[in-house]
């Protein structure tokens, strides 16, 4: 093999010299960097970068990484400005977790050679590594310019945005990685803890600005409830209606809550309260149905889902987590067992009932 052939082709990482999600990346995308032109040098020097370059590659094969980094700088020092071999030194160094060094070679290899694919990404992920995610986002956004279909160019750079605090344009861009690799769980993963982010700096700032107002208030209450964080939710809904009694929703939120913890007496209060402020809320009326099966009393609960159907059957229908279809044929999913039981029974007893009872 003499390196005065017009193309060279060198071989840098191999998929297992490469952790976690890198790997394929290695195997595919970086596994050959190609040189065009001959290496200008005298015949003894290029003998001499042929025989380190072989015993590089073959340490590499055999993942002794020390011994290929040293016989990189030994080509390095014969021909300082092979920038192929500065990246594949910089990835030997990413494998060994040593960022730092990495990134130096990486970027003397793109000093040499700006378009170097491999070496874009590679120092991106170092300087992500690093905690210099800034750094990080003109590299990264240099190779999904060039592949946007590169998986690891689009979550680290999304990655870098992030830790950046541009959350908008972290979402967007794994919005359309998302609809070109559907269903990649790393990217949609990601999506999620941004958006996450996202929604909690949107919610820090209505807090904030709007701080003792009843509308923030509701806000809180529902967002805590949502999240299941009921001793929060509670608080702020008891603030609420600490401002405004007759906020509608408010009672119907609480009673809910106190519901779920089982304190039906109490969340019963609440929801005949929601029906003093909305004399029309369906979710209210079909709460109380709720806790009149709970307590045992049928008579009741027929009374109070037949109100709530009377009124609008879609809002009864969501207030018990239940579908459009008849909610006596629909499945109790997610619900106690003896709540669904009665719940079922007291349902086809109501739709049995005559047109003119049901009335």
């Amino acid at each position: 093999m003499a390196f005065s052939v017009q193309q060279l082709f060198v071989t840098v990482l191999s998929p297992e010299m490469i952790p976690g999600g890198l790997r394929r990346l290695a195997g595919s995308f970086c596994l050959l960097a190609v040189l065009a032109g001959a290496v200008q040098a005298a015949p003894e020097v290029n003998s001499q970068i042929e025989q380190h370059f072989l015993a590089a590659q073959k340490a590499q094969q055999q993942g002794d990484l020390a011994t290929s980094v040293r016989e990189y700088r030994a080509i390095l020092r014969l021909k300082p400005d092979f920038a192929e071999v500065r990246m594949n030194l910089g990835l030997v160094y990413h494998a060994q977790k040593k960022f730092e060094d990495s990134a130096r070679e990486l970027e003397e290899g793109l000093l040499l050679k700006p378009d170097l694919l491999g070496a874009n990404l590679f120092l991106g992920i170092n300087y992500c590594k690093l905690n210099q995610s800034a750094r990080a986002i003109p590299y990264l956004q240099k190779v999904v310019a060039c592949d946007p279909g590169n998986k690891e160019g689009l979550f680290w750079l999304a990655s870098a945005l992030l830790d950046s605090g541009d959350k908008l344009q972290a979402i967007q861009l794994l919005e359309k990685g998302v609809e070109t690799r559907s269903g990649d769980l790393d990217l949609l993963h990601l999506l999620g803890v941004a958006c996450q982010k996202a929604g909690r700096d949107a919610f820090d700032k209505v807090k904030a600005l709007g701080a003792g107002s009843t509308h923030t208030s509701q806000i809180l209450a529902e967002s805590y409830a949502s999240q299941g964080e009921w001793g929060k939710a509670v608080f702020h809904y008891r603030q609420l209606l600490q401002k405004s009694p007759a906020w509608t929703g408010a009672h119907l939120g609480l009673g809910v809550i106190l519901l779920q913890q089982g304190k039906l007496t109490e969340a019963r209060e609440h929801f005949l309260q929601e029906l003093a402020n909305d004399p029309f809320s369906a979710a209210a009326y079909a709460r109380l149905g709720e806790v009149a099966v709970l307590q045992g009393d049928r008579p009741e609960a027929l009374k109070s889902f037949r109100q709530a159907l009377q009124i609008r059957e879609e809002q009864a229908l969501s207030a018990l987590g239940l579908g459009n279809q008849p909610f006596w044929q629909q499945p109790q999913e997610g619900t106690e067992e003896g709540f669904r039981a009665s719940l079922e029974a007291a349902l086809q007893e109501w739709s049995r009932l005559p047109d003119a009872e049901r009335a």
